[in-house]
Formats: C-alpha cells, structure tokens, sequence
C-alpha cells in the first residue's frame, strides 16, 4: 500500500521539482494491466547511482529523489519486496530524511515541504505502524513547538511596560505564539502545558492589578477582549477569574441599562428593546450563577430598584411591566420590588388606570394577592366576594362571586389567584373534563357555555357520521314527506353544561355500580348476538371517537355510547341550556314514555324542524352522550308501553332498546 500526506504550505499541489520526466528508453517500457512496469525498479536503481554524484542542496538532487520515487511507484510488487527492492526504498528514505534534515537548518518557510511531499511518495509495506512521512511530520512539529515557545518567551514584556504590552499587538503577538506552541505540541504529541503556565505565572503578580485597574476605569472592551484572547484556563492560571466576574457583572448591568431605560421618542416598548433585555438578562443570570459573594444580585437590585424601575414606571405601563419582570427574573426580592413600586405608583399623577391593569395582571402572574392600594371600590368588593366564598366552599355562591369579578371592570386583573382557586375547585366540583374552558363559561347565572367547533378533524367526523348512518331507503312511521338520501353537517356547535355534565357523571357511576351487581354484559358478541348489532354510530366515529371523548373516555362497563337525537330548534336550545326534560316526555311514544336516541342520522331526521339561518334551511341534530347501563331488549311490533316504562323505573334495567331492524325490516 503506498500513501501519500498532507505538506504544509502546499497541500495536494506537485511541486516543480517533481514534475521533470525522462525521455530515455529505459522509461517508456510497455506497463502491465496493473499499472506497472517491468523495468521500472531497475531504472530507479539506475537514477540512484546518478544521485550519488549530485549536491545535496541542490534542486537536481530533489529531482532525481522524486524520479527515483515515481519509478518504484510503478515497480511490480514483487519486485518491491525483493532484497533489491527494499534496499531502493530504504536508500530513497535516507536520501529525504537527509533533504529534511538540511531544510531543518534553515531559516525561511516552507523549506521542509519538498522533504515532506517526498515522503509522502514512498511506497510502504501494508503492516508499517509509523511512516516516513508521519516520523518527519512529527519532527517538523516539534521543531516548530520549540521555536513557537522560544517566541513565546521573547514576547515577554519588560518590567513596568505591562499596560501598554496589553493594549498594543505585544499581548496579541505573544498569545499568538502560545496557540501556536500548544497547536503544534498536540501534533508532535508532546504536552507543553507546564512550560506555557510557568511562563503565564511569570505575568501574573504584575498583569493582575494592571487589569483590575483598566476594569475600574470602565474599560470593559479592552478587558472583556484581553480575556477572551486568554481562554478560560489561562484566566485560572493568571487569577483572573474574579475580574472576569466583575467585567460579567458590569457588561450584564450596562446592557441592562441601555435595553431599560427609554430612548428619545419611545413608545412603549419595542421589540428591538426586548431582544437587548432577553440578552441582558442571559448575562447576568450568568453573571449571577458565578457569584457566590452575591455582589452581582446585590448591584442588579440597587440598579433596579433605584435607578430602572422608577424611571420606566414614570414612561410607560409597558417599560413598567419589562422593568417588574425583568426584577422577578433576575431574583430580585419581590417585597422590595412591590414596596418600590408602591412608592412610584403613589407619586404618578396621569394613566394611573392604565398602570393599575397592568401592575394587578403582573401580581397574577406572580401567584400574589393584588393589593390593596391598586383596587377600586369595586375591584376591592370583588376581592372580598370571591374570598368569602372560597372559605366558605359552597358551589354556588362561588359561582356568583366568579360571575361578579367576571362583570366588574377589572375585576379579573384585580382577583386573578383567587379566580384561580376557584375556578379549579368548581372544575373539581362538577367534575369537568380538563380541556373545558371553566372561565368561559360564565355567561349568567350557569356554567354554560356554546362555543363553534373550528376543528376540520371534527367536523369531518360529523360529516362522516350523519352520512355513512343514514338509511335513505328504510321509511318508518314517524317519517313525513320524503326520505332524503343524505345529509351533510354544515357547522357545530360544542356544549359545556357544568350542571348536566355534574348529573351525567353521578348517574353514570351509580349505573356502573348496578351495572356490576347485575353482571351487564358489554362486550360486541353480546350486542351482535342478544341485541340489535354493534351501533351504527359507533362503527362510524371508530377510533376516531376519541376525538370526542376529550379526557374522559367512554365507559364500556355501562354500554356508553355516541347517538342522535333529532328536534326543533328550539328544543335544541333548551336541551343544551337546561337538559332533557321528562316532564315533556310522550307517554304514547312507541316504547312508553321517555327519551329516544337513534344510531341513524335518517331515523333522528324524522323529528327535526328546519329554519332559515342565512339564507340556508338548517335542521338540528344532537350527538349525545349515552349511557344505556343494563339493556333491556325489545323486538315486539307493538309493545306494551306501561310494562316497557316498568322495567326501567321498578325494575333492574336502565333502557330499553326498540330492535325495528328485526320487526320492520
């Protein structure tokens, strides 16, 4: 295998030198398939003996050396390894190694290059662990570590010349020739740390106060730029760590203070200034994280407290607001924060409304009560209101005193927290599902809310539902005038009753309860065999019910279901406000009194009542939330309402299920 490696100063190029062929007979000998040639070791031995008659220094001698290569690059290889071969490689090494060695002695840059490139060209056995190559690499290395840490010493600044080597090209020149020793020592493998810290503790005792003085005088750039020129390690060595935690201090402090403080002519506070408050802010938390002695938190709340604060609270709501979140983030003390910004608060004479919004919304977020001195009468009679009922924990006379922060002007600002605690004990208490939207639902004197489905997802489920249940060829009694052959679900409204949903989950855990008792059966072979078949409506929403169930799954233990039930308009308002009504229950519907469900958006149709909603005749169709718990199956044409309307009040069962598949078909 031969190899070839990297040169510095010329990487991959083919010197001059080597780019001289031969024009005689011997060289122009037919090469094999495999690129080789039969004469081709004999030639270099020829060229060989040519060398011996050349100067060394000359540019012939490198020529003949490369010639030399180039041809037992081209020797077959058992001719490489023969006694002959090998002594031909081995005379070619000794003839670079002495090109290396000459160049070594030399001054100017760049003279190793031939020497290397060469031994780059030597055709080594497979199993060699170090190259020529790599062995002059190496040396070249070291012969460059030795010079850089000789120029590392000759940079050394004189005696009491120390501040003007940092501030001219001294400090950057011998820096320079410190990466340049420790580069090429990791390249020779050689470790020059302890030589590079003994020099660097020679600058120590005088670069120290030298430093630490430019730090006093404000010079922060030439610092933070001497520093960064150090590297972490180096400060260590020096003893600059305390200054670099100084100069991140006061850089964290001025940035503080340009990105704070108003500039002329601002409104507000622009988005240009947050991005200079989110980097300040990363300074000095960094700064704060490497502070022990806790002068940083210290110098952040006096610049806060005495100097930022007062001056944004008298510009702007929105300056206020950066500044007070600026003071929680940087772990400023919240009481002197609010004690701060009670005093300025106190002395403003315009906007003070504005300020109050904003300063009630930032206790909020903060988990703190709004105080005192930032309520309105009304505001305050809320506070008092709300608190009242959260100790006295009765449902509804927190709902009332939700419902009154909710229409106070303010009043969500001003009880925030207590709104909090209360909103999730009422969540608690009518035991709703997480993704409802609690606050929303104060629109009187019920949990109630009506919001329009927006999700594509879903109202492609109910499209999907009312079209893939519909039966357009079945007619059944209650039908009237003609039997569309499909519907599509124009909008949909979702329906968060905290009332009914109360009732809903008590009953359903008291069916689950009986449902036990009476060992009810759920499972699919019971319904495909005992009852009507697995619901149409089921089947459609399949596993994509869950879109529904939000986070509350269906119960299967009491046969809980999505179905449909077809009304008015009207009707539909009132269900969804109140609930179903038994008082309003037919007693001569087919199956006795009681309220009817259908799996099929044809069946639901046959009892909805169209109105004209812009321009458009729309008819209601509620998908309802069922449980059937034990289910009582019914496949007579002509029951027996009384005994049906039995079995679910006096007896075991909680529904009855009308099989009119089976007795019309």
């Amino acid at each position: 295998m031969s190899q070839q490696g990297p040169i510095p100063g010329s990487i991959g190029a083919v010197p001059s030198f080597a780019r001289s062929g031969t024009a005689g007979l011997a060289n122009l000998a037919e090469a094999r398939n495999d690129g080789s040639r039969p004469n081709a070791l004999p030639r270099a031995q020829e060229i060989l003996q040519e060398i011996e008659s050349i100067s060394p220094s000359s540019q012939e001698y490198i020529q003949k050396v490369a010639l030399a290569l180039d041809n037992l690059r081209h020797a077959p290889e058992e001719d490489l390894k023969s006694k002959a071969g090998q002594e031909a490689v081995d005379a070619c090494k000794q003839h670079i190694q002495g090109i290396f060695d000459e160049a070594m002695t030399k001054k100017s840059e760049g003279d190793e290059n031939p020497a290397l490139w060469l031994a780059g060209r030597v055709p080594e056995s497979e199993d060699a662990e170090v190259t020529l190559q790599d062995q002059l690499l190496s040396r070249w290395h070291q012969h460059k570590m030795v010079n850089a840490l000789q120029s590392v010493k000759d940079l050394m600044p004189t005696s009491g010349n120390m501040q003007r080597w940092l501030e001219e090209t001294g400090f950057q020149d011998f820096m320079d020739a410190v990466d340049l020793a420790e580069f090429h020592s990791q390249r020779a493998q050689q470790d020059v740390t302890k030589a590079v810290s003994n020099l660097l503790e020679q600058l120590r005792p005088e670069m120290q106060p030298v430093v630490q003085s430019m730090l006093r005088q404000g010079q922060l750039d030439k610092v933070e730029n001497i520093l960064t020129m150090l590297g972490a390690s180096r400060v260590e060595v020096l003893g600059l760590v305390g200054i670099q935690q100084d100069l991140q201090r006061l850089k964290g402090l001025d940035l503080l203070k340009a990105a704070l403080l108003p500039s002329s002519g601002q409104v507000g506070f622009p988005e240009l200034k947050n991005r200079q408050l989110r980097f300040a802010n990363m300074t000095l938390r960094s700064a704060l994280a490497d502070d022990p002695s806790g002068l940083a938190a210290s110098a952040i709340a006096t610049l806060l407290l005495q100097d930022l604060l007062p001056t944004c609270m008298r510009h702007s709501s929105e300056s206020a607001q950066a500044a007070i979140r600026t003071a929680v983030e940087l772990h400023v003390n919240l009481d002197d924060v609010w004690t701060t910004v009670h005093k300025i608060y106190e002395g403003l004479s315009s906007d003070r409304q504005i300020m109050s919004a904003m300063l009630s919304g930032l206790c909020g977020e903060q988990g703190r009560a709004t105080p005192a001195w930032l309520l309105s009468p009304d505001q305050a009679a809320c506070q008092h209101s709300i608190r009242s009922a959260l100790r006295a924990g009765d449902a509804a006379g927190l709902q009332d005193a939700c419902q009154k922060v909710m229409d106070t002007a303010g009043g969500k600002e001003a009880c925030q927290e207590e709104m909090r605690q209360a909103l999730t004990r009422l969540r608690a208490e009518f035991r709703l599902p997480v993704a409802w939207d609690v606050e929303s639902m104060f629109t009187g004197k019920k949990l109630l809310a009506k919001t329009a489905i927006k999700d594509p997802n879903l109202l492609r489920l109910f499209d999907r539902l009312v079209k893939q249940t519909a039966q357009p060829d079945v007619r059944t009694r209650d039908r009237k005038g003609s039997l569309p052959r499909t519907f599509t679900a124009v909008k949909a409204v979702q329906v968060m009753n905290a009332a009914s949903w109360a009732t809903y989950m008590h009953r359903r855990e008291v069916m689950r309860q009986e449902c036990e008792h009476l060992k009810a059966r759920f499972d699919r072979d019971h319904w495909r065999d005992n009852l009507n078949g697995e619901l149409m409506s089921m089947i459609s929403l399949g596993d994509r019910v869950s879109l529904l169930n939000s986070d509350t799954p269906l119960m299967p233990e009491v046969n809980e279901c999505w179905l449909l039930h077809g009304t008015s308009h009207a009707a539909a308002e009132g269900i969804t406000t109140e609930d179903f009504d038994m008082t309003r229950a037919n007693p001569l519907g087919l199956f006795g009194a009681g309220v009817y469900f259908g799996e099929s958006s044809s069946k639901a149709d046959e009892y909805v009542e169209g109105k004209m909603i812009d321009g458009q005749e729309l008819f209601p169709l509620l998908i309802c939330r069922v449980c059937l718990g034990y289910v009582y199956y019914c496949d007579e044409r002509r029951p027996d309402r009384r005994v049906l309307e039995s079995k679910c009040l006096r007896e075991q069962w909680h529904s009855v299920i009308g099989d009119r598949k089976k007795t019309s078909g």
